[in-house]
C-alpha cells in the first residue's frame, strides 16, 4: 500500500499457540507486556509481582523484538510466553515514533495473538505492584483506575497540556467523557470485541466515505481503492494525530466510557499510585531507596521503613523491605527510566505530582 510501517505479509510469523488451561484454568485475563531491552533488567520484578498481586491473572505474555529481555526461569515459575514483535502486521520503522509503535503493539495485542483470553490487563513494563488487585470482577466487568492530579496529562495543548483530549477528539470526533481525569496510569484493560469495535469505529471516519479530518485520511495513492483493512486505516490515523503525544489508554478508556451499557462492560475504582525514579535492578550503583528517599522525603516517610542511606548513598536494594515499605501507601508505582537518574522531587511541575486520586500523601 506504499507506506513504511506495513510489515511485508512474508515475514509475519506465526503467534504462540498456546491453549488456554493448565495452572490457570480459572483465569479472568491475561496480561501483556511490551519490553524493550532498556526495561529487561526490571522485567523479572515487575512479572514477579504481577504475578503475585494480580488476582485471577492467566498467562503473562512478553512482546519484544527479542526473547533475550526474559530470563530463562521467568517462563516456568511465572507462566510467561514470549510473543515476537513479528506476529504484527504493521512494524517500528516508518512510524514516526518508537512510543507510537509501542503503543499500537498493546493494542492490537489481542488481534495478533489470538490464543490470548478476551481480557488482557497491558502494563508498563516499569509497573511494579504493591497491593493485591483485581482487573475484572465477578461480572466479567473490566475495572479501571485514572489520575486526576497530573495537570499535563489532562489539559489540552491549547493550555499547556501534552494533548491527550485533543488526540481523543481527533480520532473519535467527540471529547472525553470525563475530561477531569486522564487513563494514563500505567496500564488498562483492553477487551477484544471492544478493541474491534474501536478500530472499527476511527476506520469508519478516516476510510473514503468517512467525516475525520483529511489530514489522517488514507494516501492518495490508495484512498480510495478500498484496498486498506480497516486495521490500516485506524493506525494511519493515530499516528497521524499522535504529535506531540498520544494515548491509547485515554483513546480507549474513552470509547469503553462513551458506550458502554450502564455498567455491563466496564467500572470505574480507584488506585493509589505514584510515579518514582530509580528502581532495583536498574543498573550499577542505583536502587529504588535511594529514588525513594529523594522524591518522596517527608511526604511518605518511605525513606524510614526501607532503609535509604540517603541521595548521596548506594545501599544493597531490599526488594521486599521497599515492598513493603511503599505498599503500606500505594497500590503500584511506575519507575520511569526519564526520572531514574533525579533526585528533584516532582514538586516544581505543573499541578501536584502524586498520580493517585484525590489523595495526598
Amino acid at each position: 500500500a506504499g507506506v513504511g510501517w506495513l510489515r511485508e505479509p512474508s515475514t509475519v510469523t506465526e503467534p504462540p499457540d498456546l491453549l488456554k488451561g493448565g495452572v490457570h484454568d480459572d483465569a479472568q485475563y491475561d496480561a501483556m507486556i511490551p519490553c524493550h531491552s532498556k526495561d529487561a533488567n526490571m522485567l523479572p520484578q515487575v512479572v514477579a509481582w504481577l504475578r503475585r498481586h494480580a488476582i485471577g491473572l492467566g498467562t503473562i505474555w512478553i512482546v519484544s523484538d527479542s526473547p533475550n529481555v526474559i530470563e530463562p526461569d521467568l517462563m516456568t515459575k511465572y507462566g510467561v510466553v514470549w510473543v515476537a514483535e513479528s506476529v504484527f502486521k504493521f512494524r517500528k520503522e516508518g512510524l514516526p515514533r518508537s512510543d507510537i509503535y509501542q503503543q499500537l503493539l498493546k493494542l492490537f495485542f489481542l488481534d495478533a495473538v489470538p490464543a490470548a483470553r478476551r481480557h488482557v490487563l497491558v502494563c508498563d513494563a516499569d509497573v511494579l505492584w504493591l497491593r493485591d488487585v483485581e482487573f475484572v470482577d465477578s461480572d466479567g466487568r473490566a475495572l479501571y483506575a485514572w489520575g486526576a492530579e497530573s495537570y499535563w496529562d489532562i489539559a489540552d495543548r491549547a493550555h499547556g497540556g501534552f494533548g491527550y483530549p485533543d488526540f481523543v477528539s481527533n480520532l473519535l470526533g467527540y471529547g472525553k467523557p470525563h475530561p477531569n481525569r486522564t487513563a494514563v496510569a500505567h496500564h488498562m484493560v483492553f477487551e477484544r470485541t471492544t478493541v474491534n469495535d474501536l478500530v472499527e469505529y476511527v476506520a469508519a471516519r478516516f476510510g473514503p466515505n468517512g467525516n475525520g479530518h483529511p489530514v489522517a485520511r488514507m494516501p492518495p495513492e490508495v484512498a480510495l481503492t478500498g484496498e486498506w483493512e480497516p486495521w490500516m486505516v485506524f493506525v494511519q490515523a493515530f499516528h497521524t494525530f499522535a504529535l506531540p503525544r498520544p494515548s491509547e489508554y485515554d483513546l480507549y478508556y474513552s470509547f469503553v466510557t462513551a458506550t458502554a451499557t450502564a455498567t455491563s462492560m466496564a467500572a470505574d475504582r480507584e488506585l493509589v499510585w505514584s510515579d518514582f525514579g530509580a528502581c532495583c535492578r536498574d543498573g550499577p550503583g542505583l536502587s529504588l531507596e535511594v529514588s525513594v528517599g529523594a522524591e518522596v522525603g517527608a511526604e511518605v516517610a518511605v525513606g524510614a521503613e526501607v532503609g535509604v542511606a540517603g541521595v548521596s548513598g548506594r545501599p544493597t536494594c531490599n526488594s521486599e523491605d521497599m515492598h513493603d515499605g511503599l505498599g503500606a501507601h500505594f497500590d503500584y508505582i511506575a519507575c520511569h527510566r526519564h526520572m531514574r537518574d533525579r533526585n528533584d522531587r516532582m514538586e516544581n511541575r505543573p499541578g501536584k505530582w502524586s498520580g493517585n486520586v484525590g489523595k495526598e500523601y
